[in-house]
């Protein structure tokens, strides 16, 4: 049913931001106010030359193989070793997390994407379908991606003290 799925992609993306907020928070008290060098990469590549490029690689390129891997390889293959789905969904939130903190080595910045996986995980579970997946993180990501555009176009705005 459609209007079911539509259903649990809201209460996902609800669940995502949360998961998202409680998970900085924990990398927040681990790691002082640092900031992840995956999102330091990604905002020094928003203000170049590159920005329209990667706003889309960010936005749509990312969350579909990021989905096609995590959600649905990894998970297809999980399940043919009939594991529980809660052990599939840790499994593959944790390589989730994993891959998007291992480039910069800052592994206390895993919460915030173990627990988006989380829920994505949760939501493939539930819909049996791997589409709201996608739809939910190109969701996820764009709205970051405006909020982080809007963000550091407003401090150049702002009278320095």
């Amino acid at each position: 049913d459609a209007m079911k799925v539509f259903k649990w992609c809201l209460v996902t993306i609800g669940l995502a931001y949360a998961g998202n907020y409680i998970g900085n928070i924990i990398s927040m008290i681990i790691n002082g106010d640092d900031v992840a060098n995956n999102q330091q990469a990604l905002e020094t590549i928003f203000d170049t030359n590159f920005a329209i490029p990667m706003i889309f690689i960010v936005v749509f390129i990312g969350p579909i193989v990021e989905e096609l891997v995590f959600r649905k390889s990894i998970h297809d293959v999980l399940r043919s070793y009939k594991l529980s789905n809660g052990m599939i969904i840790f499994i593959s939130s944790l390589l989730f997390g994993l891959i998007h903190v291992v480039n910069g080595g800052d592994y206390m910045f895993i919460f915030p994407y173990l627990l988006m996986g989380v829920v994505l995980g949760g939501l493939e579970m539930k819909s049996k379908n791997i589409y709201p997946c996608i739809f939910v993180h190109i969701f996820i990501n764009a709205l970051a991606s405006i909020i982080n555009i809007i963000m550091s176009n407003f401090e150049e705005l702002l009278p320095v003290a």
